[in-house]
């Protein structure tokens, strides 16, 4: 089974403006590690950062072209 996580840089538009990026990263970090429990993991996204996070914890990367 896969499961396909969707991340994009401008997520979390309702944080304060100096929040997002830390609290997107944060929550996608979380997102995936459960997700690795259930079964491979696949990160859709053109986000550097977000590739790095989810590199880093085993999921599969997936260019978002946009």
């Amino acid at each position: 089974m896969y499961v396909v996580i969707p991340f994009r840089e401008e997520g979390k538009s309702r944080l304060p403006e100096e929040l997002r990026r830390e609290v997107g990263l944060a929550m996608l970090g979380d997102v995936v590690e459960a997700a690795t429990s259930v079964g491979d993991v696949r990160v859709v996204t053109a986000d550097p950062a977000g590739r790095l996070v989810a590199g880093e914890l085993g999921a599969e990367i997936v260019d978002d072209p946009g």
